[in-house]
């Protein structure tokens, strides 16, 4: 699953970069730095929150969780001003939208929406429903 998210996430940036060759080169690598934040930032949640291989309880796993989002988003504007600051001139439209597409193609992906290279699906999100018992009133 995790290899499929940024696959497509890499393949949304390379064509986002190509879209953006059709206006100039600027809005090209603007869209290039935006996808390759959003790649960045994505491999560091992962990282992050599923650095433990077992938690031991629900809450341990939550708060992991919490912890990873926000280094996320910590990362995500430190890489940003870094951006903003440094790479001169840019394409402020070119990169906040490759940013934010090759962001939420994770959401589709999870969601189903990107189907596995080969696989053929009747068009519908699988979903799994998981039910914790223990702690809950």
């Amino acid at each position: 699953m995790v290899g499929r998210v940024f696959l497509t996430q890499i393949l949304i940036t390379a064509v986002a970069a190509g879209l953006g060759l059709a206006w100039n080169v600027v809005a090209a690598y603007s869209a290039l730095l935006g996808g390759l934040v959003a790649t960045v930032v994505s491999a560091y949640f992962v990282r992050r929150a599923f650095a433990e291989p077992a938690l031991d309880s629900a809450s341990r796993m939550v708060a992991t969780m919490y912890r990873a989002e926000i280094a996320k988003l910590a990362l995500a504007a430190v890489l940003f001003a870094t951006v903003f600051a440094l790479v001169t001139p840019l394409n402020a439209v070119a990169f906040l939208a490759s940013f934010g597409v090759v962001y939420m193609s994770v959401t589709l992906v999870l969601l189903g929406g990107v189907p596995r290279h080969g696989a053929r699906g009747n068009g519908k999100a699988n979903v799994t429903t998981v039910t914790i018992r223990d702690g809950c009133q």
